[in-house]
């Protein structure tokens, strides 16, 4: 049996010793297979008698052959483990020495452009704080100076501002007041208003149970809150109700009329002003005949 080796690409990366190994097994395997097998020679009258005898010897000679073949390939294979081992081992060693070579250079690498970049923020530092320094010192007033400037404008903004506020608080703190002044006042005067009508309804129910003096009293009280409001109207109905109280303690003899009463009448006859001035000045000289 004869073996046909084909050349395969090799790459690029194997080295010498690999090639070395590769063409010895090539020369190996072509000198075997150009080796010739030795024929004895046989005449012609021994062909007949030894036909069957030379069948049997070409069938062993061919076994042997066989595996002298066999074994030839066993060991080419052998062979060829054996140098692809050695070449994996080869290019293992090959790479684990490329990256621990990789590695220290990479580090080496790393400390010097470390080292290289302190260096130069150490020197880029100190020229940031000689040129900061420089500018600090030359326009140190320039910016005191702005900033007075800016300080100032700044002061009269919220002065300004400040000022406006409180004028504006101070005129919705007076419309508080006046609007709450106007409701106090509108409130006094129903209190007021309704302190009259009551004092006019303890004069009717003192007149119904016929006490001239306690009806006095009642006009006497509710002529002081027709004072304190104000009204024309009601200061006149009130006049016209004393005057009708004092004709008719006169008319029934009701006197004396207690000195507190008649002081309480006088007093609050003269706080009449205006057009009914004249009318509690006459009320009040007959005022004096209810002692």
């Amino acid at each position: 049996m004869n073996l046909i080796l084909m050349p395969v690409a090799m790459p690029l990366a194997i080295r010498r010793p690999t090639l070395v190994i590769i063409a010895a097994l090539f020369l190996l395997l072509s000198s075997a297979e150009a080796a010739p097998e030795a024929v004895p020679k046989v005449t012609d009258g021994q062909v007949s008698a030894l036909a069957p005898q030379a069948e049997f010897n070409e069938v062993k000679l061919l076994q042997r052959q066989l595996e002298d073949s066999r074994k030839f390939q066993d060991q080419i294979l052998s062979t060829v483990y054996w140098s692809l081992g050695t070449l994996a081992a080869v290019a293992t060693l090959l790479v684990g020495f490329g990256w621990f070579v990789n590695f220290r250079v990479y580090e080496r690498d790393k400390a010097s452009l470390e080292r290289d970049l302190r260096v130069q923020m150490s020197e880029d530092a100190s020229a940031f704080k000689t040129e900061a320094a420089a500018a600090a010192a030359t326009s140190a007033a320039s910016v005191k100076q702005s900033l007075a400037t800016q300080l100032a404008a700044a002061e009269e903004r919220i002065t300004a501002r400040m000022n406006e506020l409180l004028d504006a608080q101070e005129r919705k703190l007076a419309a508080r007041v006046a609007t709450n002044a106007s409701e106090l006042n509108r409130l006094k005067s129903d209190v007021l208003n309704l302190q009259l009508e009551e004092s006019l309804r303890k004069r009717q129910l003192w007149e119904e149970k016929k006490i001239p003096r306690n009806v006095l009293q009642s006009s006497v009280n509710a002529l002081e809150i027709a004072n304190k409001i104000g009204y024309e109207n009601g200061v006149a109905e009130v006049l016209d109700l004393i005057s009708k109280d004092i004709n008719s303690i006169l008319t029934t003899k009701a006197t004396p009329i207690d000195n507190y009463l008649v002081a309480q009448l006088i007093a609050t006859l003269d706080a009449v002003k205006g057009g009914h001035a004249h009318a509690a000045a006459t009320l009040k000289a007959g005022a004096s005949t209810l002692l």
